[in-house]
């Protein structure tokens, strides 16, 4: 009884009604969820190496421009304007022929170099424990005199600016940042007077616009370009997984057939060509499985026939013997006897 119980726990999950998946569906999704994580990384790869080479090409353009702007500034004059300039002149100017050198000089690097943005600066104080720079001369002045920054005129350094380490050496903010004034990068370097001590520092600041525009490109032109890719991948991956699929479909079809009592699936177009594979010789055993199946099926329909004729011819002689067996036919035959008997001696 135990067993029996036993038996029938370990037979109740096959009886579950399982949802079925084709192979074609299984090899679909496969291969697709396989294309999107291979694509997704090779997009995200190439949206970062595209940036990386626009932010390494602004790099380069930064370093020639600060380097050449710095090789055209007097550090003395920038020390002596320090310490004797004064915001009194237009827009926060100051009237300090220093100064006014400067700014000249500024407006010529940005005409070699149009998307440079040159000024110069000093520390300032420390503000709520933010660090802070003094502006000396901003090009600015020049270009958009409503955006410019008056001399000395303080600002607290935003986050992602270097400007201090440049007080020190060649530093970078490569990544963008936001300011009151808009989305840079920038290069930082320090002014050092003929004594070689450092004075000051110049800013160079590129709009990061360009940065922008790499990274949509991307998501707009290489995207397109990924989507349309994908695409075609994933209609190739359906045709293939249909063509690999087929031969498995045709012998699942023959196995329903067989199931059914059909043998006349013919399996033969699976090994046409020259080139055999494992399902050509899957086809050839399931056929060879399908013609042994099928005699032994006639063998034993054969078999049941006599064993039927046999069974047939037995039921017969039992009927017969119960009826010879049986009182009545006994008793018939008593007066068959008798009737025979009596006709004999009327005979005689």
């Amino acid at each position: 009884m135990i067993g029996q119980v036993a038996v029938e726990q370990d037979a109740a999950p096959a009886d579950r009604k399982r949802l079925f998946v084709s192979l074609n569906v299984k090899l679909l999704v496969g291969f697709t969820l396989i294309f999107t994580v291979v694509f997704a990384g090779a997009y995200y790869w190439f949206y970062e190496f595209s940036t990386e080479n626009a932010l390494q090409a602004i790099k380069t353009d930064l370093t020639d421009t600060i380097t050449g702007a710095l090789a055209g500034l007097n550090g003395d004059h920038f020390q002596e304007l320090v310490q004797q300039g004064s915001a009194n002149g237009t827009n926060g100017q100051s009237t300090n022929a220093y100064y006014q050198e400067e700014l000249q000089w500024f407006n010529q690097v940005h005409g070699l170099q149009p998307r440079a943005i040159p000024y110069s600066y000093i520390k300032g104080p420390d503000q709520n424990g933010r660090p802070t720079n003094y502006f000396i001369v901003d090009y600015l002045q020049i270009n958009e005199p409503s955006k410019a920054a008056a001399f000395h005129e303080q600002w607290v350094v935003p986050e992602g600016s270097h400007s201090p380490e440049g007080l020190q050496q060649l530093s970078y903010a490569m990544t963008p940042y936001k300011d009151q004034w808009g989305t840079w990068v920038s290069a930082y370097a320090p002014i050092k007077n003929s004594a070689g001590q450092t004075v000051g520092a110049l800013g160079v600041d590129f709009h990061a616009e360009y940065v922008t525009q790499v990274q949509q490109q991307i998501l707009g032109q290489v995207g397109v370009a990924f989507g349309v890719t994908y695409a075609v991948l994933f209609v190739l991956v359906f045709l293939v997984s249909r063509f690999l699929t087929h031969p498995i479909r045709l012998l699942t079809k023959a196995a329903y057939l067989i199931g059914d009592g059909d043998y006349s699936s013919n399996l033969e177009r699976l090994r046409r060509g020259w080139l055999h594979d494992e399902i050509a010789i899957l086809s050839q055993v399931f056929d060879t499985m399908v013609a042994k199946v099928r005699e032994r099926e006639q063998s034993l329909v054969r078999k049941v026939e006599q064993l039927t004729v046999q069974i047939d011819e037995e039921k017969r002689k039992q009927d017969v013997k119960a009826i010879v067996d049986s009182d009545m036919f006994q008793q018939l035959q008593d007066r068959a006897r008798m009737m025979r008997a009596r006709a004999a001696e009327r005979r005689s």
